[in-house]
């Protein structure tokens, strides 16, 4: 188990997983192990071993469900928790821990339906997906993660309708969810929608001021239309009056996306001020704009 883990922690995901693996056909009533398998195997994109090993996790009816055990560690102040109650117990006897408490583990089965149509999509498998989506809001009829997962299923289908319809009901489900309109914003933007996803980031700071990824993702929307601007300057060759005009308003086009942009890309760095990608864009936006003390200042944080 430990080389399982180590393996996870060098982001060897497949690897650990297929060890994980190895392990529960050891020891079958150690479910947890596979459902851990499953995750591992996810996350390394080994996409045929996750999908069986979340079925298997379906077959055997696992949910995950328990309780876990808390006290705190005198000696460091850290909480600390068990799996197992009597152990805890005695530790608070012992007199080394104080403040016991218990946390309820909720069920995973949702999560596990969620995970096989999230494949079955990533494997173009749409009408798999469909079912198992149908599935899993049987048993979480108000998880707006499902129903977005669902809604991803008609925009790669190209169901606009269907797809606006589950987002709308997502949304009156968890209206100021951040993190869910913060998914929103890259999913509409996927979809080239390009206004609703700005309104959704918008959104997401809005309800969440420090939202780091919302600011970039939003100023990056924002310079979105730049490459076509410049390729389209870049083809007027002329000067003629005509010529010279449409060059003239596609820099004015320029010139305002750039200063929409500095504001929240200097509230992202704000955020992150070590965060060289950060830096980096918005020196080339405080260069565009011709800010020279700006730059400077930007350049003597290094």
């Amino acid at each position: 188990m430990n080389f399982a883990i180590k393996l996870g922690e060098e982001k060897k995901y497949k690897e650990s997983g297929d060890v994980l693996y190895a392990i529960y056909q050891l020891d079958k009533k150690d479910q947890e192990t596979l459902y851990y398998a499953a995750s591992y195997a996810a996350n390394g994109k080994d996409y045929d071993k996750a999908l069986q090993y979340y079925r298997e996790l379906r077959t055997i009816n696992y949910t995950g469900e328990g309780t876990l055990y808390f006290a705190k560690n005198k000696a460091t102040g850290a909480d600390e928790s068990y799996a197992n109650k009597s152990v805890r117990d005695n530790l608070i006897q012992l007199g080394t821990h104080i403040s016991p408490r218990e946390e309820k583990i909720p069920s995973k089965k949702g999560e596990i339906i969620r995970n096989i149509a999230l494949i079955l999509i990533e494997q173009g498998k749409s009408d798999e997906a469909k079912t198992a989506i149908v599935e899993a809001r049987k048993e979480n009829p108000d998880d707006a993660d499902l129903i977005v997962s669902e809604a991803n299923i008609y925009l790669n289908l190209n169901d606009t309708v269907n797809y606006k319809r589950l987002i709308t009901e997502a949304l009156e489900k968890k209206p100021n969810d951040e993190v869910l309109l913060f998914n929103l914003g890259v999913t509409s933007s996927n979809a080239k929608q390009y206004e609703e996803a700005e309104k959704y980031y918008n959104r997401a700071i809005e309800l969440k001021p420090d939202f780091l990824n919302a600011y970039i993702n939003l100023a990056d929307l924002i310079l979105k239309p730049d490459a076509k601007i410049v390729e389209d300057m870049n083809k007027i060759k002329g000067t003629s009056d005509s010529e010279l005009k449409k060059y003239n308003n596609l820099k004015d086009q320029r010139l305002k996306l750039f200063q929409k942009a500095m504001p929240i890309y200097e509230k992202a760095h704000q955020l992150a001020p070590k965060d060289e990608d950060i830096k980096s864009v918005l020196k080339s936006v405080y260069s565009y704009l011709e800010l020279t003390d700006k730059v400077k200042a930007l350049k003597a944080e290094n």
